[in-house]
């Protein structure tokens, strides 16, 4: 009986001299990407510089940490494949595109070399960070927005990224404005603002999320405190958790700390810069 496996073999390295691929590099992280279809390779490689403001590099396909690979099979379905395992399959290419870029922008912040990413808006008012780490849909875009357009500089609505000693360093991705149920990238000059050039010492990190009526009043807690809250944000966590947690403390224990269930965005941003004025280290 003959055996099929050199048949299938040459058929899978037919298949793959069809793909295209790139390759890059993004805060000494090395990610590859291909794909066997021209509109998915067209619309990845256009959007993975954005990815990475300021922190991308074309790389070769050689050497790289993880490889993405979207092939669209025989079915005209899309499998996204990641390191050799399936991950999901999809009729189409926008859903599966976007989660592709957001696997991909999480593979960076979880491996960055000698950067820890947080889950966090960020700002900077008088040459110290605001860091206001948070979850998905709990108002940091807003809240970060309405500091911008108070004059502080912008470094992010998704991502506060720290060196190993604590500097908060600039991010500065498109805010991702949502209203009416979809949602709108937006470049900081178009809400009349400013991003942030370079890094700086993180002055206050804000624990907070909206409620309908919230008071907004600002209660400080400790660094231990503090820690337990932003570990949940924090990416690398479980990836390099020795680092992480020494550039944790750095920034904890040189910040404010402080708690709030804020009201309406315009009106907290004021209140939280007064704050942060009357307490500035």
């Amino acid at each position: 009986m003959s055996n099929p496996r050199p048949a299938k073999k040459k058929v899978l390295e037919k298949e793959l001299l069809d793909y295209k691929r790139v390759g890059f590099e993004a805060y000494g992280v090395k990610i590859c990407f291909e794909t066997n279809d021209q509109g998915v390779f067209r619309e990845i490689k256009r959007s993975l510089p954005g990815l990475f403001p300021g922190n991308f590099k074309d790389a070769g396909f050689c050497l790289c940490e993880s490889v993405y690979r979207v092939r669209k099979n025989p079915r005209n379905l899309f499998e996204l494949i990641v390191d050799g395992k399936l991950d999901s399959v999809s009729p189409e290419t926008l859903t599966l595109n976007r989660f592709l870029l957001t696997l991909i922008r999480l593979r960076v912040a979880e491996r960055a070399v000698g950067r820890v990413f947080l889950h966090a808006g960020a700002v900077a008012w008088k040459g110290k960070g605001i860091i206001i780490p948070a979850g998905s849909f709990r108002g940091k875009t807003t809240l970060v927005g309405a500091l911008v357009k108070k004059g502080a500089l912008y470094f992010s609505d998704e991502f506060a990224v720290l060196d190993k000693n604590g500097r908060l360093h600039p991010f500065p991705k498109d805010l991702s404005i949502r209203s009416g149920g979809n949602q709108r990238e937006t470049p900081v000059r178009d809400l009349g603002g400013r991003a942030g050039k370079r890094a700086v010492p993180v002055g206050f990190v804000l624990l907070t999320e909206y409620k309908k009526g919230g008071s907004g009043n600002l209660r400080q807690i400790t660094p231990g405190a503090g820690l337990l809250e932003v570990l949940s944000h924090t990416i690398p966590i479980r990836y390099n958790p020795e680092f992480t947690l020494e550039v944790l403390n750095k920034t904890l224990n040189r910040a404010i700390i402080a708690k709030s269930f804020r009201g309406e965005a315009e009106v907290f941003s004021e209140r939280l810069l007064n704050f942060f004025e009357k307490h500035l280290i």
